[in-house]
């Protein structure tokens, strides 16, 4: 029977590396054939990008000041507004799509799938779209409601977590890039952790890691336990 595992936190928390990592223990020790779907699930916002490069061109845009001093430009968010309801809905169609090409086709063969972006990512960018539009957030609401009691098959959620600046320097270790703002950040950890709370209330096989103070090896270690206790059965 195949599984699901989904790993879930912010950008910096380990979830790309860890989730190699149980992929290559779960291949070898178990000999399972194990799919990380590429590139990850969640809202990729096409749409809002295409038209956001659209309404700058034609200079319906507006500035704001961000928490780091920075001026940033914005497109106009009165329009933005008026197509938020389309805006959620090719969001969701293009996730449920993605959903049916990359997951269940793993699944259909047999393999197991391991997510480091699904829906508790996607709730949480719909919630920030809301948020980037002044909009109610009546819509993100009923679509966790909905969302979250479909399950998508998901056999374990681990929630690997840390403090702002470990993920800025595992980040800027990882990658060339800087990490997000801390504000970004903090606004989806303390949403996507209430949408896992919610997931938690509901169901016992979902779990929490403060990786704060632990270095690779120890967190691989931990997951590895969850997993196979969890969604394996062994002891």
């Amino acid at each position: 029977m195949s599984r699901i595992v989904y790993l879930v936190g912010p950008e910096g928390a380990g979830k790309s590396t860890n989730a190699r990592l149980l992929k290559r223990y779960l291949e070898g020790y178990l000999g399972r054939c194990v799919v990380i779907p590429t590139p990850e699930i969640r809202s990729r916002n096409l749409f809002a990008d295409v038209l956001a490069r659209f309404l700058m061109r034609i200079g319906r845009i507006e500035y704001e000041v961000r928490p780091e001093g920075q001026w940033v430009r914005k497109v106009d968010t009165v329009f933005m507004r008026r197509i938020y309801k389309l805006w959620i809905f090719i969001e969701v169609v293009n996730f449920l799509l993605a959903y049916f090409i990359k997951v269940l086709p793993p699944l259909i063969f047999g393999c197991d799938v391991i997510l480091t972006r699904f829906v508790i990512d996607f709730l949480t960018d719909m919630y920030s779209i809301a948020r980037r539009v002044n909009a109610p957030l009546r819509i993100p609401s009923l679509l966790t409601y909905v969302m979250l009691r479909l399950r998508f098959g998901i056999d374990c959620v681990v929630y690997l977590d840390a403090e702002y600046e470990v993920l800025h320097k595992r980040y800027y270790i990882r990658r060339s890039t800087i990490i997000e703002p801390r504000w970004r950040v903090e606004f989806f950890r303390a949403v996507s952790k209430k949408i896992f709370e919610f997931v938690k209330d509901e169901d016992n096989s979902t779990f929490y890691m403060d990786t704060t103070s632990m270095d690779l090896r120890e967190v691989n270690t931990e997951l590895i336990k969850i997993v196979m206790h969890h969604v394996y059965g062994e002891r």
